[in-house]
């Protein structure tokens, strides 16, 4: 299975989100615009202000098969449109960083956070 056809789906609170793969069978890696580009605007796509606080307000209700991956926020628009933040498992809890979606290339440990309609 390609990690693009990967998926978690997980509701909190009445919300319903998905962390997703991007990556094609046999692709390594990609840069981060490439990886936003392939998961924008499928299923309501981009997260907003209100999703990123609400989810960082209740990060204990994250699935723990998530604790394994660094979940992009997919909206760059909120960022200057060259970061974004990524929600990363610090061992024994959730964290926030900010990452460049063009200094880096993302690849299978990294999922994409979206919103689901």
């Amino acid at each position: 299975m390609a990690h693009k056809d990967f998926g978690i789906r997980f509701a909190i609170e009445g919300r319903r989100y998905e962390a997703v793969g991007f990556l094609n069978e046999y692709e390594p890696t990609i840069p981060g615009h490439e990886m936003l580009k392939r998961t924008d605007g499928e299923n309501c796509g981009a997260n907003n202000f209100q999703d990123l606080a609400f989810i960082r307000e209740r990060f204990s209700r994250l699935p723990a098969v998530l604790n394994q991956f660094l979940l992009i926020i997919n909206n760059s628009a909120m960022y200057s449109g060259r970061s974004t933040r990524c929600f990363v498992w610090q061992g024994d809890r959730w964290g926030i960083i900010v990452v460049d979606i063009d200094d880096i290339s993302y690849g299978a440990g990294y999922l994409v956070l979206r919103r689901l309609s």
